[in-house]
């Protein structure tokens, strides 16, 4: 996907219009108006502030990411319940995080007694 319709699709999902983006990267709106048109694309330093404004990498706003920021590769895919667990993860507490760390863990430790009783 281009930068021009990832960043269209920012602007409507956070319902932010190109007059106050501009105001907030200190820009013109029609400096915005040719990014969603496909005319230009911001430098380097305008990314990374669209990337704090929208909170993603630079690379999602490249089309490089998904929406998960796993820089896409071919041939891998992830399922709608690995991409739901990372979801949870990611808004979890440093607390809550140790804690499903450890669940894991513990799945982790069982898989490896499974194996070393079958050997």
């Amino acid at each position: 996907m281009k930068f021009s319709s990832i960043f269209r699709s920012l602007l409507s999902e956070q319902g932010l219009t190109q007059q106050s983006i501009a105001k907030k990267l200190n820009t013109t709106q029609q400096t915005v108006s040719r990014w969603i048109n496909g005319q230009n694309e911001p430098d380097l330093k305008m990314l990374n502030s669209l990337a704090d404004i929208f909170n993603c990498t630079v690379d999602y706003l490249l089309g490089r990411e998904d929406d998960f920021g796993f820089i896409q590769t071919a041939g891998e895919e992830y399922s709608s319940a690995e991409k739901r667990i990372i979801s949870i993860y990611r808004g979890l507490s440093e607390r809550e995080r140790e804690i499903f760390d450890n669940l894991v863990n513990s799945f982790d430790d069982k898989a490896e007694i499974k194996k070393s009783s079958r050997a």
